[in-house]
């Protein structure tokens, strides 16, 4: 079995393997009280779990601003510590950009868990990131072969 694989065609490789953290997100609420995400989760036991990932070879990670409001985010971050350089994070704005396609769309649909750009920046600094440039932007497609 193959341990490492390429992720897209700009040289970037990552384990076979990854580690998906929208559990780590734990629980959130939307504006009408019903309960969102994942659940209750131990905060330090997710630290945990990170912390030993890449000593099993895992150097991909999964998150996005909509796993806890951002709190996936943090927690990774936190996590990773100064390992931070060995590892692929992969982040999404998703909420951002579902509230870009609603705002166009013919109806309003409420977004659970997304407050503003804001944050999504703030949740891309928790991972020593920090957000795309322009340039960055561009280079995905490049990136992508298209």
């Amino acid at each position: 079995m193959e341990t490492t694989r390429p992720l897209g065609r700009g040289g970037i490789e990552v384990s076979a393997v990854g580690f998906g953290c929208w559990a780590i997100g734990g629980e959130e609420q939307a504006a009408d009280g019903q309960p969102l995400g994942w659940g209750r989760v131990d905060d330090e036991e997710s630290v945990r779990a990170v912390r030993r990932a890449p000593d099993l070879g895992v150097t991909f990670f999964d998150t996005a601003d909509a796993y806890g409001a951002g709190h996936s985010e943090r927690v990774l971050g936190r996590a990773l510590g100064k390992r931070r350089a060995d590892a692929v994070v992969a982040t999404k704005w998703g909420n951002c950009a579902l509230a870009w396609l609603w705002a166009r769309s013919p109806r309003a649909v409420p977004i659970p868990g997304f407050r503003s750009v804001a944050q999504a920046q703030e949740n891309a600094g928790a991972l020593e990131k920090g957000a795309l440039t322009d340039a960055q932007l561009t280079e995905v497609d490049r990136l992508l072969g298209r």
